[in-house]
């Protein structure tokens, strides 16, 4: 999308690589601000406030009639959204495999990896078919499958096991919690959240 809207807009190209710089400056690295507010109202609320956010800003996008626009909406305000969502699937992860969540975060990363190698294709199917601007339109409803993950989330907080917690809980064995499949649901859950993290405009 970023020769697309180069063409469009006629801008120049520092401009249109300030839309993904931020976005992905501020998906991966803003959970220096919303980290406090995950850990105080949980994940599963967070994503699904992240998910409403982040198709909000790429929706917005759609409509944008300047570069600067889409800049704000899709930079700024979507990846925001989205950073609630990936730090979410981290923090997630981290309290159901408290004792050794090395492979669920190898998966998880793996799962970010993979959307990086898929997703423009996507964006290419989607720009000869409906226009960057559908192109935005089809992005941001997908961004709302991250709703239903935020739902799992919710309904998973009997297996969170927090810093504090975990002194109380030293009993949890993880053998047991392997043959739950509610967990095995919310590891995919996981997984998927840091697949739908990855879908910037470009």
């Amino acid at each position: 999308m970023y020769p697309e809207l180069i063409n469009i807009f006629n801008s120049r190209r520092s401009n249109a690589a300030l839309i993904q710089g931020l976005y992905m400056g501020l998906s991966t690295g803003g959970g220096i601000l919303w980290a406090p507010l995950i850990q105080k109202y949980g994940p599963g609320k967070s994503v699904l406030v992240g998910s409403l956010v982040t198709c909000v800003g790429l929706l917005a996008s759609s409509f944008a009639e300047e570069l600067w626009t889409i800049i704000l909406c899709t930079g700024v305000i979507a990846g925001m959204g989205m950073c609630t969502c990936y730090l979410s699937a981290f923090i997630t992860v981290s309290w159901v495999f408290h004792k050794d969540p090395g492979v669920p975060l190898v998966c998880l990363t793996m799962g970010s990896s993979l959307g990086q190698f898929v997703i423009p294709y996507l964006y290419e199917i989607c720009i000869e078919k409906y226009a960057w601007s559908g192109a935005f339109i089809l992005v941001s409803g997908i961004s709302l499958q991250c709703i239903p993950f935020g739902l799992i989330m919710y309904g998973a907080q009997e297996y969170f096991v927090t810093g504090k917690k975990a002194s109380k809980r030293k009993s949890v064995c993880e053998t047991s919690l392997l043959t739950d499949v509610l967990v095995w649901i919310l590891l995919v859950n996981c997984l998927l959240v840091a697949l739908t993290g990855t879908f910037e405009s470009f």
